[in-house]
């Protein structure tokens, strides 16, 4: 009888490997699309009736399949590299790897230290941001990032959902109820919730963590015209959504996106044009709802009288914002149309234009930026240190009571500047310890009201009645409390990694790979907005997802494309 050798023992051990490992492979990457169809679809469209309890049957449902399917995914994917060949087993970490970790140890750790292990365990009463949550956050954006591939329709998902959501939070607002939501509500209720979401700042948080994706893909993707005709309804339909929505942090970050993705289509006549073919859009949007609340019957439209929509919608700025941006879209067509004898002169006069419309080299289109991103910094750090003088100093730059966003009073943000002193005394008070861990996840309502009940209750009754404040309303002031500042400056670390990871990606010549340029704006639309709000299951699960995505995706820029 014939002895095998080595070598053959080996090649018949690798195929089986193999057998098993291709297998494991396809049922990672089905169970990473479910999990994320779960995410963008069935969790987005969740409700049971209306907006009873909305957010926190969608905790839960978001927690049980989580826990279900998260666990899973990772297991997966450890067993597949564990039966892969030793030399392919190393799974090379990266930066942003290490951030996320770093972020669950310090969560981890500040919990075991907490003043109530509870809390710090399940998360505050209907907020549910604890530990679990934090981990959960954590192990989405690991199971994404290894176990899925990069496919067109998944996005896409992700596209169309932003819009289906954008167009009920649209009709809601003019009373048009197509899923029953309202039925039984009292009127102030009907102004304050939205779509299949719940309250406006739910709302603003989802859009602010999805709707970049939409306009990004517009700006930056390759598409056909009809592709093109479908996006552009499909943007114009969010901004109409956050138009109406009413939480002038999504105005703030609709602002700052725009800014961003003006930055990052420079040097580059497509997106540049795709650019402002977008704010042709939003500003065609935002004109047709002006025309459909004069038209409409207004004691059946849900615009409470505190949300500015109405002076919004009826602004006459939005002629001039959609003709300038018609004007510049029809100079850069203009510019590189071939030039007659009698334009030759004229065309000599604007040729500086050409490097910002269309760089003549990757390092000129980088410089540009770089120009343009250090411009806007510097403006927007005078215009903070302007309205922090102001505050402080009344009569320094007067003209910026004419600007209620600049009157930075107590009253601010429904008393959100007055909550922040409170925050940032109690942490100043906090023995060392606490500063370092925090007072535990989601703990932030126990230990404010513990030692400071006295000086919130009576002052933020008028915004918020009895309701218990459960957060800081600023995302980073609230990880400051709970999680201390070493919980603070990690959290901080994911984001300030991710888009520097994503951005790098784009520099390293995969301009192509719109997903990541994207996946920035969501980034820094969601800190923008979060600078005000809060962590929550309609918003930060998809943060951490489309991070995953985005790794997931990095080298695949052709297939991106």
């Amino acid at each position: 009888m014939k002895m095998k050798n080595n070598t053959e023992l080996l090649e018949e051990e690798t195929v089986e490997i193999k057998e098993i490992t291709i297998p494991l492979t396809a049922i990672m990457r089905a169970g990473a699309n479910a999990y994320l169809l779960f995410l963008f679809v069935v969790l987005s469209l969740y409700h049971r009736e209306g907006f009873v309890m909305i957010g926190d049957r969608k905790y839960r449902l978001f927690f049980v399949v989580s826990i279900l399917m998260v666990p899973a995914l990772l297991l997966l994917f450890l067993g597949k590299k564990y039966m892969t060949e030793k030399s392919e087993r190393q799974e090379k970490m990266r930066a942003l790897d290490i951030c996320m970790l770093g972020y669950a140890g310090i969560v981890i750790v500040s919990a075991l230290y907490s003043i109530d292990s509870s809390i710090a365990l399940w998360g505050f009463v209907d907020w549910h941001m604890g530990v679990l949550s934090q981990l959960m956050f954590v192990g989405i954006y690991f199971a994404i990032s290894r176990c899925w591939v990069w496919n067109r329709w998944m996005p896409k998902v992700l596209l169309l959902m932003a819009g289906v959501l954008s167009l009920l939070g649209v009709c809601n607002r003019f009373a048009l109820d197509p899923l029953h939501m309202f039925q039984g509500l009292e009127y102030w209720n009907k102004t304050h919730l939205l779509a299949t979401i719940g309250n406006i700042n739910w709302y603003c948080g989802y859009l602010c963590a999805t709707v970049p994706f939409l306009i990004g893909y517009f700006i930056f993707g390759r598409h056909r015209t009809w592709q093109s005709a479908v996006l552009l309804v499909l943007n114009m339909l969010a901004a109409a959504a956050l138009m109406v929505q009413g939480s002038t942090s999504g105005l703030a970050a609709l602002a700052a996106l725009l800014i961003l993705y003006l930055g990052l289509s420079l040097g580059n006549k497509e997106r540049l044009q795709r650019f402002l073919q977008w704010n042709m859009g939003c500003g065609a949007a935002v004109i047709l709802l002006g025309f459909w609340y004069t038209m409409a019957d207004k004691e059946q439209i849900y615009f409470a009288s505190d949300l500015g929509i109405e002076q919004l919608l009826l602004s006459p700025m939005w002629f001039c914002y959609a003709g300038i941006a018609a004007f510049l879209w029809g100079m850069i067509h203009m510019i590189h149309m071939e030039p007659r004898d009698n334009e030759s002169e004229w065309r000599g006069r604007i040729h500086w234009l050409q490097s910002v419309i269309d760089g003549k080299s990757d390092r000129d289109v980088i410089l540009l930026r770089k120009k343009y991103f250090l411009t806007v910094i510097l403006v927007g750090l005078v215009g903070v240190v302007c309205m922090v003088l102001h505050g402080v100093y009344p009569a320094f730059l007067p003209i910026l009571n004419q600007i209620s966003i600049c009157n930075w009073n107590d009253s601010w943000g429904s008393g959100r500047i007055y909550l922040w002193k409170v925050v940032v005394k109690a942490f100043t008070e906090m023995p060392f310890t606490r500063q370092l861990l925090g007072a535990g996840p989601d703990c932030f309502a126990p230990y404010i009201y513990t030692h400071y009940g006295n000086s919130l209750q009576g002052f933020l009754a008028e915004w918020w009645g009895d309701a218990e404040v459960a957060s800081a309303h600023n995302e980073w002031l609230n990880a400051l409390i709970n999680t201390g500042i070493l919980g603070m400056i990690s959290y901080m670390s994911i984001f300030a990694t991710a888009l520097y990871t994503f951005y790098r990606k784009c520099r390293d010549g995969a301009e192509s790979n719109w997903i990541c340029l994207s996946i920035i704006g969501c980034l820094a639309a969601y800190c923008v907005n979060n600078s005000v709000s809060f962590q929550q299951v309609m918003s930060t699960p998809y943060i951490f997802a489309l991070m995953g995505m985005g790794m997931a995706a990095r080298g695949e820029s052709e297939k991106i494309a």
